[in-house]
């Protein structure tokens, strides 16, 4: 079994991760997202430029680029009216997260700058909303608050109100930044 196929399952939904026993936990969080739909995004990118003899066969290519595709689709569907994504993706009732938000646009901007996307999806558009509602989450002094906690504490904690300011959410925010540039 492929890492990615353990990864989302057969109704095609991501998790975070995948137990040895089978089952799968955090679907649809926002953060799984930011980095699943990121790695696919900048290894695609690399993959790309390499000689075509050191590339992986047309049929994984094609099948790497149509999940990157695919997966933005799904992203940018859940995307909140406010610009942002929710903890937990597909359920707007939970509080935003920053740092998935800034992560899933970061990888949007990407793919569409690197031309893995179609130029008519709406993938840039999506990636400049976000950018402009997460600069109503900095700090004068550049923190991003906004951010849900390290999941250690469980989907429940996730899926709280309760929200911090962490530097990864900055680091994402700043991969953000730099693909929208």
């Amino acid at each position: 079994m492929a890492r990615r196929d353990r990864l989302i399952d057969d109704a095609g939904h991501l998790h975070l991760r995948y137990m040895r026993d089978g089952r799968r936990t955090f679907q649809h969080w926002a953060r799984a997202y930011a980095w699943y739909m990121l790695g696919l995004t900048r290894a695609l990118t690399e993959l790309e430029q390499l000689p075509e003899e050191l590339r992986p066969d047309d049929r994984t290519m094609a099948d790497l680029r149509a999940e990157c595709v695919r997966i933005a689709a799904v992203a940018m569907r859940h995307q909140r009216g406010d610009g942002l994504w929710s903890c937990f993706v597909d359920d707007h009732t939970v509080a935003p997260d920053t740092s998935g938000s800034a992560g899933i646009a970061a990888a949007l901007a990407a793919g569409a700058r690197a031309g893995l996307l179609p130029v008519d999806c709406g993938a840039l558009a999506s990636a400049e909303r976000a950018f402009g509602a997460l600069l109503e989450h900095l700090t004068p002094d550049g923190l991003l608050t906004g951010v849900s906690q390290s999941n250690r504490g469980g989907e429940a904690l996730q899926r709280g109100d309760y929200r911090v300011i962490s530097q990864m959410g900055m680091g994402l925010l700043a991969q953000l930044y730099a693909a929208l540039r």
